[in-house]
């Protein structure tokens, strides 16, 4: 029995993988405060897997040192800048 996660992208856990969702390549995911720490990470992993991926962080030096990391892996990977924890 699943349970029910799609995919793990740290290689010591061993989740089953379901067969209707397509191959990471084929996705995009959104990593919100990716310019640091577990974000810049996760971002890295993703992109490793070919996959496309949007980052979200607040300063700007920071996103596009990132973003062109990013694209040495996948070639679709883009940033954005946002303030996300005030909305108003």
């Amino acid at each position: 029995a699943g349970l029910g996660l799609s995919c793990c992208i740290f290689p010591a856990c061993a989740l089953p993988m379901s067969s209707d969702l397509p191959p990471l390549s084929e996705r995009i995911f959104l990593v919100t405060g990716a310019t640091d720490g577990i974000g810049r990470l996760t971002a890295m992993l993703l992109a490793k897997q070919k996959c496309t991926v949007l980052v979200h962080g607040r300063t700007p030096s920071k996103v596009e040192r990132l973003v062109s990391e990013l694209q040495r892996h996948s070639p679709n990977s883009y940033g954005f800048l946002a303030y996300l924890s005030d909305l108003e």
